[in-house]
């Protein structure tokens, strides 16, 4: 006996791919005889092919149908046939997924982009786009490949926005927005006037570079008046710890000598107030037609420290 299957499901555009044992999975004889399978009907929207093991292909005849269709078989043990039975197709579609979209250009600039993107078709279907509210500071064009060109009006700055729905041939998709932030391009400089056609660039060579990093590192400046410092070291204020406790009925008293030396070697910071020689450092300029003054690099002049 034959009994019926389905529904199949399969995307418009795609071909159902159905394994053993297919439509006869269901199927029984109880002489356990070996089954043998005719179709009855075709499908009226699409192409079938039927194997003898109950698998079978199916593939809708247009990208654009969707809906059910079917097919009818019976199965004969040798002796008898059974009863026809139907196997139910139906054959559906994923609307599109049309998703917001974000960009930025410059004043007076024209954008160029896609809006499709970040979009799904998930049958692969192609297409169309259609504009639903245009942008209120500029004007548009869309490419049927998604490509965008927007140009804002002169001298806008701000937000402008318009929205835009695909359709696959079949059912719309959701209505997206597209959001264009023209930004300011103009950055005057106050009080500077400055005209040059190209960019200077300019080379230290390793051992000027190498005068300019020692004279850094010889260069750190107190931030305190250096008079104060020399007054604060010509005074020396010490007292010395551990001394036998006092006799009774008398002070001790002994004498011996206390050496300081100014000039020993020790850890601490020392203060030299030797002035250092500015590193000046020499640049060649090949004028091209513009004038640019640039100065030299300085390290100014100031009391230095050392690390001892």
């Amino acid at each position: 006996s034959a009994i019926g299957d389905g529904p199949y499901d399969v995307l418009h555009g795609q071909t159902l791919m159905v394994s053993v044992p297919g439509i006869l999975g269901n199927d029984t004889d109880f002489d356990g005889d070996v089954l043998t399978l005719t179709v009855v009907d075709q499908p009226a929207h699409g192409s079938l092919t039927v194997n003898g093991d109950g698998s079978f292909s199916y593939t809708p005849s247009s990208n654009t149908f969707t809906g059910a269709d079917s097919f009818t078989y019976k199965v004969n043990d040798g002796l008898i046939d059974s009863d026809i039975v139907t196997v139910t197709l139906s054959v559906s579609n994923y609307a599109p997924g049309a998703s917001d979209d974000y960009f930025s250009t410059g004043k007076d600039q024209v954008l160029s982009d896609n809006i499709l993107n970040n979009d799904y078709e998930m049958d692969s279907d192609p297409v169309a786009i259609t504009v639903l509210t245009q942008p209120s500071h500029g004007m548009i064009s869309i490419g049927t490949n998604g490509s965008l060109s927007y140009t804002p009006d002169s001298g806008f700055v701000g937000t402008d926005s318009f929205t835009y729905q695909l359709n696959d041939g079949l059912e719309d998709s959701n209505v997206a927005t597209v959001t264009i932030d023209v930004y300011e391009t103009s950055m005057p400089l106050m009080g500077s006037t400055l005209s040059e056609d190209n960019s200077t660039v300019e080379r230290l060579t390793p051992a000027q570079l190498r005068s300019v990093v020692v004279a850094a590192i010889q260069r750190w400046e107190a931030a305190i008046n250096n008079v104060e410092i020399t007054q604060a070291l010509w005074t020396v204020d010490f007292r010395i710890a551990d001394l036998p406790g006092t006799q009774l009925g008398g002070t001790y008293v002994e004498s011996g000598v206390v050496r300081i030396d100014v000039n020993g070697a020790g850890v601490g910071w020392f203060i030299d107030q030797t002035p250092l020689t500015d590193e000046r450092i020499a640049r060649t300029r090949v004028d091209d037609g513009s004038d640019r003054s640039r100065n030299p690099p300085v390290a100014d002049g100031g009391t230095s420290c050392r690390r001892g």
